[in-house]
């Protein structure tokens, strides 16, 4: 069994783990935030995907305090260039039945090893915070232990406009057979 702790960089403490299980493969993330620091903290967000997808990929499971949710978000803050951070995110977000806890922990299990680039992979955000980037108060950047990053992009539902030429192509000459053979 192999574990790492590594300790983030930011306020309010949020501390990460790995382990890894021989018999499944599978790694498992932890990650704690020490709430008696900040209790009006609503989303923890850790970088998965370097691409902008909302439904995959998705880990084997995941667990989080009871009254928070979790989803996958995308987006990201390029400016300024320390706080920067794109791209698909494994998010919990907390709701109104969410309970007052000392350690809010979270987790997820997933096949993929450990990140060992120095890119920011998580960001914290506080609504009433005033510290973070100048356009987003209350968001906090950082670097903690996580899963190595894959890039899975969206599919566009708008045709390529060469595939887009060969469709109306496929569909005019379909057009014409079958009203050629409604004549015969």
């Amino acid at each position: 069994m192999l574990i790492i702790s590594a300790q983030a960089r930011a306020t309010p403490l949020l501390t990460g783990s790995i382990s890894f299980d021989d018999l499944t493969d599978l790694y498992t993330y932890t990650y704690t935030i020490d709430a008696t620091q900040n209790d009006t903290i609503t989303e923890l967000s850790i970088l998965q995907n370097l691409g902008f997808h909302f439904s995959r990929p998705l880990p084997v499971s995941h667990t989080q305090p009871e009254g928070w949710n979790f989803t996958i978000a995308a987006g990201g803050i390029s400016e300024p260039i320390e706080d920067y951070i794109r791209g698909s995110f494994w998010t919990w977000q907390k709701t109104s039945e969410a309970q007052d806890l000392d350690l809010l922990i979270f987790s997820f299990t997933t096949e993929r090893g450990i990140n060992t680039t120095e890119l920011n992979n998580y960001f914290i955000f506080d609504p009433f915070g005033t510290t973070g980037p100048p356009a987003f108060p209350g968001v906090t950047v950082g670097r903690v232990v996580g899963p190595e990053f894959v890039t899975i992009n969206e599919v566009s539902p708008v045709p390529e406009n060469e595939i887009f030429a060969m469709m109306l192509a496929g569909l005019g000459l379909l057009g014409f057979v079958s009203r050629r053979k409604a004549k015969q």
